[in-house]
C-alpha cells in the first residue's frame, strides 16, 4: 500500500519516540519527496540531526521549516539548539530568543536559553532562566540539575576568580538545598570556607562528605589539612594517612602530611613524605625545600643544600 505524507510523518514521530533517528530521518525524507512544503518534516528531521550531532544539517532543516511556517517556535528552537552544538552561541541566542518572543510560556526554552547563557559564561542570566523554567514546570528535572551546575559553577567562580567567599558559600549551600547528599557538595563549599579561614566550619562539611562517601579521598586530604591550619596535627596525620590508602599517587597529600610531620619534629617521616611527593612529581620546588629544611633539621647540611639548591633552580625555571 502506498504511504502518504500523513503515514510518513506518524512514522517519523514513532521512530523519534523509540530514539531510531536514522529511520526518523529516513521517514521525515520521504515525506518531503511527495511534499516538499511539509514544515514539519523539516522541523522532525532536524530535531532527528540534531539527536545524531549533524547540526549543519540541523540548521538547514530549521532554516527550511522557517522559510515555510515563519512564525514555528520550534523550530527556532531546534535551530537554537544546532547552533549551540556548533559552537556558535551569539546566533543561537538569536534564535531562542525569538522562540521565547513566540511562546513564553514554555519551560523547554527557557532551559535551553540557560544552557546557552551557561555556556557563555553568564552564570546569573542562566540562573534566572533555569528558575524561570521550574517556575512554569516545577518538576522539569534537567532544569532542576542544570540549576544545581549553574549555582555551583557560579560559587566557583566566586570562590577561586574572584575571592567572594561568602557569595560562593551562599550558592553552595543553595545547591546542597536542592541535592543534600552529593559529597562533592560539601568538599565544594568546605575549600570556600578554607578560603575564608573558617577552618571549623570547613571541617564540618568535610567530614559530611566522608559520612556520604567513605571512600572520597580529597574530603579526607581537605579535613587533614584544615586540622593542619588548626595546629591540630595528630588529627591531620590520621586524615592525610586515610587520604593516601584510598589515593596513593597524589603527591599533594603526602607534601601536606610531610608538612605535618615536620611541625610535630618527627623529621624522619617528614623526609620520607617529602621524598615520595618529589617522586610523584619531580617539579614540586615547595617539598624540595622542605624536604632540604627537614635534612638541615637533622644536621645533614650536605644533603640540605642539595635539595635547597634544586628547589632555587625548580622555582627558576618556572
Amino acid at each position: 500500500m502506498k504511504l502518504s505524507v500523513k503515514d510518513y510523518l506518524k512514522q517519523g514521530e514513532a521512530s523519534i519516540m523509540k530514539g531510531d533517528f536514522d529511520s526518523a530521518i529516513a521517514s521525515f525524507t520521504n515525506a518531503l519527496e511527495l511534499d516538499p512544503m511539509q514544515a514539519a518534516a523539516y522541523r522532525g528531521r532536524a530535531f532527528s540531526y540534531i539527536k545524531k550531532g549533524e547540526f549543519d544539517k540541523a540548521v538547514n532543516d530549521s532554516t527550511k521549516s522557517l522559510e515555510i511556517e515563519k512564525n514555528s517556535a520550534d523550530s527556532y528552537d531546534y535551530r537554537a539548539t544546532a547552533y549551540t552544538g556548533k559552537g556558535e552561541l551569539e546566533k543561537a541566542l538569536v534564535d531562542i530568543n525569538k522562540a521565547i518572543e513566540l511562546e513564553d510560556d514554555y519551560a523547554v526554552f527557557y532551559n535551553n536559553r540557560g544552557q546557552i547563557y551557561f555556556k557563555k559564561g553568564e552564570l546569573d542570566l542562566a540562573i534566572a532562566d533555569f528558575q524561570k523554567a521550574l517556575a512554569i514546570e516545577p518538576n522539569y528535572r534537567l532544569s532542576y540539575r542544570n540549576l544545581c551546575q549553574a549555582y555551583n559553577s557560579r560559587a566557583m567562580v566566586y570562590s577561586e576568580q574572584r575571592g567572594e567567599h561568602d557569595l560562593a558559600i551562599a550558592d553552595f549551600s543553595k545547591v546542597i538545598e536542592m541535592e543534600a547528599n552529593e559529597a562533592v557538595l560539601y568538599t565544594n563549599r568546605g575549600k570556600a570556607y578554607v578560603n575564608k579561614k573558617d577552618y571549623d566550619s570547613a571541617i564540618k562539611d568535610f567530614l559530611k562528605a566522608v559520612e556520604l562517601d567513605p571512600d572520597f579521598s580529597i574530603a579526607y586530604y581537605n579535613t587533614g589539612y584544615s586540622y593542619f591550619q588548626k595546629k591540630e596535627l595528630d588529627k591531620a596525620i590520621v586524615f592525610l594517612t586515610k587520604a593516601i590508602e584510598l589515593d596513593p599517587q597524589f603527591p599533594n597529600i603526602f607534601a601536606s602530611r610531610g608538612n605535618a610531620y615536620y611541625g610535630m619534629g618527627e623529621f624522619d617521616h617528614a623526609i620520607s613524605d617529602y621524598q615520595k611527593a618529589i617522586e610523584l612529581n619531580p617539579k614540586d620546588a615547595l617539598s624540595h625545600f622542605n624536604l632540604g629544611n627537614s635534612y638541615k633539621e637533622k644536621g645533614d647540611h650536605e644533603k640540605a643544600e642539595k635539595y635547597l639548591s634544586l628547589s632555587r633552580n625548580l622555582i627558576g625555571a618556572v
